[in-house]
This record gives structure tokens, sequence and C-alpha cells, in this order.
């Protein structure tokens, strides 16, 4: 699985080079390229919208906010 949810623009050149099969997580605004998408038809490759919500890091260490 790649993830390519900091793109706005997903292309023939990012489909081009994944693995057969493959899945991309993608951001649920981002443009696909007509070309990107046959490309990843003709390879299997899945484009999996993400959700700003799904995609957000969590932080490492607790804040005060988190605390309270």
């Amino acid at each position: 699985m790649s993830d390519l949810t900091d793109k706005t623009l997903i292309t023939e050149a990012d489909v081009r080079g994944a693995i057969i099969g493959t899945t991309f997580r993608i951001n649920e605004t981002a443009l696909v390229t007509p070309l990107a998408a046959d490309l990843a038809r003709e390879r299997h490759i899945r484009l999996e919208r993400m959700t700003a919500k799904s995609t957000a890091k969590l932080p490492l260490v607790p804040t005060i906010a988190d605390m309270k």
C-alpha cells in the first residue's frame, strides 16, 4: 500500500512505477488524470480515497489539552 495523500494530482508517472495489484491511498480531493485512471485499471491498482479525518496523524506525546 502506498500513501499519496499529500499529492493533489495523481498522474500516469505515479501509477507506472507501482507494483501490479497494489493500493494507493489518495486524498479525497486529489485529481486523477484520465491516463492515470486507465493505467490503474489495466494494472489492477486500487485508488482508495481517504478523508482528511482518516489521514490525520495522532500526536506521539499527549498535549496539555489532552490531559484536561
